[in-house]
């Protein structure tokens, strides 16, 4: 992002973003994704109780949106919240 859009990761901090977050939230991620590290989405599921991480293989960073993973997440998010 620094070199594409000059503008640092460091100055959005994300992940803090998401820590701080109130809600419940679902992180899809691949095991094998090389542009961020699958390390960090199990440290954030640590920090915070609304965090729950499913992982995916095989699409790595730019296909992932594409994955029945995302999509069974995005439907279990959108019934837990219906039952609130």
């Amino acid at each position: 992002m620094k070199q594409q859009y000059q503008y640092p990761l460091q100055s959005i901090n994300p992940q803090q973003h998401l820590i701080e977050r109130q809600a419940p939230t679902i992180i899809v991620h691949d095991k094998a994704d090389k542009f961020a590290k699958f390390a960090i989405s199990e440290q954030l599921v640590q920090q915070s109780q609304w965090v729950e991480l499913k992982a995916a293989e095989g699409y790595e960073h730019n296909r992932i949106m594409k994955s029945d993973e995302v999509m069974q997440a995005f439907n279990h998010l959108v019934k837990k919240s219906s039952l609130n």
